[in-house]
């Protein structure tokens, strides 16, 4: 799969997952609804500057938009998990609590 291949399904995928329509997270970035779909389907590409935008809005490590691995090996399941850790701030102390980590 080609990098502008992997970003466009990752555009889509991290959308989805954030709950947004391609309209709204288009209103949500400033851009048009046929931008955003032309990223998604590979049509285009979204600038520097908007992927961080992106990354930003969708809650992902830009990296992990991009498609980027650098030998890190994580299952998806593994992303989902450390994703809803990071969206409930309020349950992390009980999480660590449950798995016996402890703040550094």
């Amino acid at each position: 799969m080609s990098v502008r291949e992997q970003l466009a399904k990752n555009l889509a995928y991290y959308r989805k997952r954030a709950g947004y329509t391609q309209k709204i997270a288009a209103d949500k970035l400033g851009t048009k609804l046929t931008t955003m779909s032309s990223w998604e389907r590979g049509v285009s590409q979204p600038n520097v500057d908007m992927l961080v935008s992106i990354a930003m809005l969708y809650r992902v490590p830009l990296s992990d938009l991009c498609g980027m691995d650098y030998n890190v090996s994580i299952t998806a399941e593994e992303r989902e998990l450390i994703y809803a850790f990071r969206s409930h701030p309020e349950l992390q102390d009980a999480v660590r609590k449950i798995l016996d980590i402890r703040e550094k």
